[in-house]
């Protein structure tokens, strides 16, 4: 028993391939374990506080930014990771900042162009849409290019190999930030009631933190070479493809 786990103490000591992966591994473990935890623990704060009806609004709003955000990345996250990874490599750093600048603006763009679309509908849709559900909406449309962002910034950081650190900012601050304001919230419940309108509020202040962390996170884990770096190029076309 002993010599095994001396060996995989080793293990995790060992500043190869092997070692990296098992330190990674166990610190994507640790943070799928607060993830999961954090979430169920925000998941029954919110069910008791808000009630059925708030909380379907909560849940039917939050689940339509995160299916918006969807074909808006349209791959840019995979493309991002893969072209960081190989221009690292090659120590092509100029061609590191035209992809991260292409892919924020364009993703960017798309974002606004959906929260327009999405506006438009509500419009016309205004008199078949409850009130509730229509302010709850329109405030949780801003967390589109939020979380887009965010999205962005971790596949930049999983290019550098920074894959543990990369998960930080949506597995751990988020959760952790939202169970923080909820229970504040709570507290000064009698001042300001809690509705869908007001945690969503929470989310999308939530996610703004999270955003301005993981562009600190991404900062500081810029290699040196590329904080120097200050050509930019573009593969418009090859990235597109």
């Amino acid at each position: 028993m002993f010599p095994f786990l001396k060996k995989h103490n080793l293990l995790f000591l060992d500043h190869g391939l092997k070692g990296k992966l098992a330190r990674e591994g166990l610190g994507l473990l640790f943070l799928k374990v607060v993830n999961i935890s954090f979430t169920l623990t925000l998941s029954i704060l919110l069910a008791r506080i808000l009630g059925p009806d708030d909380f379907g609004v909560y849940a039917f709003t939050i689940s339509l930014v995160m299916t918006l955000a969807i074909p808006i990345q349209i791959g840019f996250p995979q493309l991002i990771v893969r072209e960081t990874s190989i221009c690292q490599t090659h120590r092509n750093w100029s061609l590191v900042r035209g992809l991260w600048h292409w892919s924020t603006t364009v993703t960017f763009i798309y974002s606004v162009l959906i929260i327009l679309i999405v506006i438009t509908i509500l419009i016309f849709q205004r008199n078949s849409i409850s009130g509730q559900r229509y302010i709850t909406i329109f405030w949780a449309l801003p967390l589109i290019p939020i979380v887009t962002m965010l999205n962005i910034r971790s596949a930049s950081l999983r290019g550098l190999q920074r894959i543990v650190i990369s998960q930080l900012p949506e597995s751990l601050l988020r959760p952790g930030l939202m169970i923080i304001f909820v229970a504040t919230m709570y507290i000064f419940r009698q001042v300001m009631p809690i509705t869908s309108k007001t945690i969503v509020t929470s989310h999308l202040c939530s996610s703004l933190c999270v955003l301005l962390f993981a562009t600190l996170l991404l900062r500081r884990s810029l290699p040196i070479e590329l904080k120097d770096c200050k050509s930019i190029k573009y593969q418009k076309k090859y990235w597109l493809n």
